[in-house]
């Protein structure tokens, strides 16, 4: 048998990652991080390029790729958080607005996610965030493209778009029922001085959203009749960063003076931490 016969008997009877049954499939991704997972279902449906043929027309998961979502400890939960920190940041830099579009249609996003948060994906204008266009779920998303902890700047400006993420913005603040209690925007977007008009019109309206909802405080220190709130203050600061809320868990901590807040996590259990500085 020649050379050439031996490889096409070889490719001939080697399995396909296509081929593989479902379950197979689904067990493999249990083992990544979430985006990972998602990145993979889309993937097993086709090219993420293709999922979005009209605004009417979308692709929808394959059986593979709805056994890839499906599987996971937190059941109907599994995908009210998407965090791409979670991946290295080589690959999310790679992604691009085609790919976070399909990523987000693949998990139903409108009706699951409550939590987005795009660390490392420089390379999206937003206009990939089409899919939660209108969401009343969405909690919190955070457009910095940093993850926790690290410096807002960045060493090249992104390409990230007001024009792509305002009116996405906006049809989540406007919309009847929203639960959006945290926003965080791209450093290149919070100085005051060049801050677009539209811009300063998302920011007033999200403001006044906040400003209608009861404040709930996890201070601890009194009671609710004695809550300061706000005390007066806008909750979007004049650098359109937001205050009074945990970034983590999304609760209120009100302006009281009297106590020093720390809010502490320890193996994933909030804990509320209050000190009287008046000791």
């Amino acid at each position: 048998m020649s050379d050439t016969s031996k490889r096409m008997s070889k490719s001939a009877v080697s399995p396909r990652l296509i081929d593989l049954p479902d379950t197979i499939l689904a067990n493999v991704a249990s083992f990544l991080v979430k985006p990972s997972q998602a990145i993979f279902a889309v993937a097993m449906t086709a090219p993420s390029s293709t999922w979005c043929v009209s605004k009417r027309k979308r692709r929808q998961p394959s059986a593979a790729s709805r056994g890839i979502l499906e599987r996971g400890q937190y059941g109907e939960r599994q995908w009210e958080v998407l965090d791409f920190e979670d991946i290295d940041r080589n690959l999310a830099s790679k992604l691009m607005d085609h790919d976070l579009r399909a990523i987000l249609l693949c998990i139903d996003s409108v009706n699951k996610l409550e939590k987005l948060m795009l660390a490392g994906c420089v390379n999206i204008t937003g206009r990939g965030l089409e899919p939660l266009r209108g969401s009343v779920i969405l909690k919190q998303i955070d457009l910095s493209l940093v993850g926790r902890h690290e410096s807002p700047h960045m060493e090249s400006e992104p390409i990230i778009s007001e024009d792509a993420i305002l009116p996405i913005l906006s049809s989540i603040i406007e919309k009847d029922g929203r639960h959006l209690r945290q926003l965080q925007l791209p450093k290149q977007w919070c100085g005051y001085r060049n801050r677009s008009t539209v811009m300063d019109q998302v920011l007033r309206q999200y403001n006044s959203v906040l400003d209608d909802r009861l404040f709930c405080c996890g201070g601890g220190t009194h009671t609710s009749a004695e809550c300061f709130g706000t005390d007066g203050d806008d909750w979007i600061d004049s650098y359109a960063r937001q205050g009074f809320t945990c970034y983590k868990c999304l609760v209120n901590i009100c302006d009281d003076t009297a106590v020093d807040v720390a809010i502490k996590f320890v193996n994933d259990v909030r804990k509320v931490i209050v000190k009287n500085v008046l000791k």
